[in-house]
């Protein structure tokens, strides 16, 4: 009976030790986008917490990010793939400077990703084809690898 006891005032004590963790966390490191982050996983039946993991890994939640294949803002989307799903939905189409306004690149990617899941059917091969390209992992998938 004294085992159970200490077990759980361990367990009490581990739960109030990651709560207060989380709270610092969430106090030091607040989620910058919150709002459209949010509305854009519920339109896009994603977690808020993807979408905050790709803008992330993707440009460190810079909004001026540009990579060397020219994919742009916060999510890193291509000029080419962003009027791709803009053309799918009858949408007019975006301007290189529309992807540097924080709300339509996270809208957009947002979409791919969503796109992708569906596609794919899987969320870690819909995010590689996020990050490597659908057709790359089309072949990657088709070879074996």
């Amino acid at each position: 009976m004294k085992f159970g006891v200490v077990i759980l005032i361990f367990l009490s004590v581990v739960a109030y030790v990651l709560s207060a963790y989380n709270l610092f966390m969430t106090y030091t490191h607040p989620l910058k986008f919150k709002d459209e982050i949010i509305e854009n996983a519920k339109n896009f039946d994603l977690t808020p917490s993807l979408i905050a993991s790709v803008i992330n890994v993707e440009s460190s939640f810079r909004t001026n990010a540009k990579s060397n294949k020219n994919a742009i803002g916060l999510m890193q989307v291509k000029l080419s793939t962003a009027n791709y799903l803009t053309n799918l939905n009858n949408q007019e189409s975006l301007s290189e400077d529309d992807l540097f306004d924080p709300s339509i690149n996270i809208k957009i990617g947002s979409q791919y990703l969503h796109y992708l899941v569906k596609r794919f059917q899987n969320i870690n091969t819909a995010l590689a084809s996020y990050n490597a390209g659908e057709t790359k992992v089309r072949s990657w998938l088709n070879s074996g690898i």
